[in-house]
């Protein structure tokens, strides 16, 4: 695996509507924000890192990496249309991307490698994505580069979902054993019960 040609995008443009519309890669986990701890397990494997946000932009800057907003044509419709905004503005050179959501702190140590891995298996592969036991986990996953091409077509044609695009090319979905790690801290009463509030 050649970190030098890995970039990954974190995804933070959602409304939050189920934490009473706070900005979820901002609330705070054991002091720190939510996506400080995704920074942390992605920055190992990453030459180049990007935040998708389109709201608090200002604080999300303070972590020095780019931020990219939804194009008013695809603004507040969905992962997608984040994906697709900002994909486009990452150096040629990367070959291969991750995406990852900004509500994620506990993620494996070894997601990216394994994912990469799974990925070069087979030449044909165009994305590799986590499952679990208990569910698949699309909105973390690995794509090659060469295939960003295909999403603009996709959203067009109405899809909005991620699962949908994954589906639509070549894909293998690659098992992890600890179903915590794949946590989403979707409730601000799970954040409470993690912070031991």
């Amino acid at each position: 695996m050649n970190k030098d040609t890995i970039g990954t995008l974190i995804l933070s443009g959602g409304l939050g509507s189920r934490m009473n519309y706070q900005n979820k890669g901002l609330t705070l986990l054991q002091g720190e924000p939510l996506i400080a701890h995704v920074l942390a397990k992605v920055k190992p494997y990453s030459t180049y890192i990007a935040i998708s946000a389109n709201q608090d932009i200002n604080q999300y800057q303070q972590f020095g990496f780019p931020i990219f907003s939804d194009d008013l044509t695809w603004a507040k419709q969905g992962p997608l249309a984040g994906i697709q905004s900002s994909i486009k503005h990452f150096p040629d050179e990367l070959k291969t991307i991750v995406v990852v959501p900004c509500d994620t702190p506990f993620l494996p140590e070894n997601l990216i490698p394994k994912l990469h891995q799974a990925l070069y298996t087979q030449d044909e592969t165009c994305f590799a994505y986590a499952k679990t036991e208990q569910m698949i986990h699309p909105s973390i996953f690995l794509f090659k580069k060469s295939v960003y091409n295909s999403l603009y077509d996709h959203l067009c044609s109405g899809q909005r979902s991620l699962k949908s695009w994954l589906h639509s090319k070549p894909y293998t979905a690659v098992f992890f054993e600890n179903e915590a790690e794949f946590m989403n801290i979707n409730h601000n009463k799970t954040l409470a019960q993690l912070n031991n509030e």
